[in-house]
């Protein structure tokens, strides 16, 4: 999906409200900010826009232990029909018996929602047997969804791909500073627009010097219209101004409903395209995903 550069949707809702880009000021910034991100969540979630959508293959638990195997400590797999969980690092070990492994009782094989190396599941729209991306149209799972993580298919494998929705991004971050390091993921305000760090830095690797290092934060383009018609609602209804909030916001929930037609009709006109055979599954098994 195409972006838009914070700072030019923060100078578009300027206008709407009345300041002009040039003038705006630090006040102004922490004034606006805040429904800018308000209404970015909002539109965010009004549609699970396809191309923000995450697919990420996840281990289910249901692996069988291989001697040869290393397992960091937290892995989950199956030996002699029984879920053990690596209480070490270990290679060798044999789950029964060993001091690596711990059995666990009463266990169900379940997706967790926070795993080693992926992002935070956010919110689960589907789980497949195989990769959607490469087999065209799978059977899609709806997740049976507990507090421990999501209960996988009864005819799932080692892995599934979970397709969710990722947290929603947050334009937030503290004044860039020179003479800070920086770590993976923290974020700064640096020169009108919000940076994400990419990787380790020292000091002085601003976002010009080192661009290798970050990533500008951008909003989608599809909801810089919608965005900025709403948080002008927003500003207006701050000041008491009801009635012209509220045409504001008809104008930009119309707007956001006109990205949302173009959206479905695009996935309705999609050519159809060839995609690699369907691997055959293990069971012929049809139950629920319970």
């Amino acid at each position: 999906m195409r972006s838009i550069a914070y700072s030019d949707l923060l100078n578009r809702v300027a206008v709407k409200v009345g300041i002009a880009p040039s003038e705006l000021n630090d006040d102004d910034r922490a004034m606006l900010g805040p429904i800018i991100q308000e209404q970015y969540e909002y539109c965010y979630g009004e549609h699970p826009w396809p191309e923000l959508m995450a697919i990420e293959e996840r281990a289910t638990g249901k692996a069988p232990w291989e001697e040869s195997e290393t397992y960091p400590a937290g892995t989950i797999i199956t030996y002699e029909g029984n879920f053990y969980e690596a209480a070490v690092l270990t290679t060798g070990a044999t789950p029964a018996g060993s001091e690596d492994w711990t059995k666990l009782e009463n266990y169900w094989p379940r997706i967790s929602w926070e795993a080693e190396g992926k992002n935070a599941l956010g919110d689960p729209l589907g789980v497949y047997l195989v990769d959607p991306r490469v087999y065209g149209n799978p059977r899609r799972y709806d997740p049976d969804i507990y507090p421990e993580g999501l209960r996988v298919p009864d005819r799932a494998g080692a892995t599934v791909f979970v397709r969710y929705r990722p947290e929603p991004l947050k334009f937030s971050g503290p004044d860039y500073d020179n003479s800070a390091t920086y770590e993976v993921d923290q974020q700064i305000y640096f020169s009108t627009d919000f940076y994400r760090c990419l990787s380790p830095t020292s000091a002085g690797q601003s976002p010009t010097t080192t661009p290798a290092k970050w990533a500008k934060v951008e909003m989608p383009r599809a909801f810089g219209k919608a965005i900025a018609l709403l948080s002008r609602a927003g500003w207006l209804e701050s000041d008491g101004q009801d009635g012209n909030g509220e045409r504001s916001r008809r104008l930009g929930e119309d707007a956001l409903d006109a990205e949302i037609l173009k959206v479905v009709k695009q996935m309705r006109q999609r050519p159809s395209v060839s995609f690699a055979s369907m691997p055959r599954p293990q069971s012929t098994y049809c139950g629920s995903a319970r």
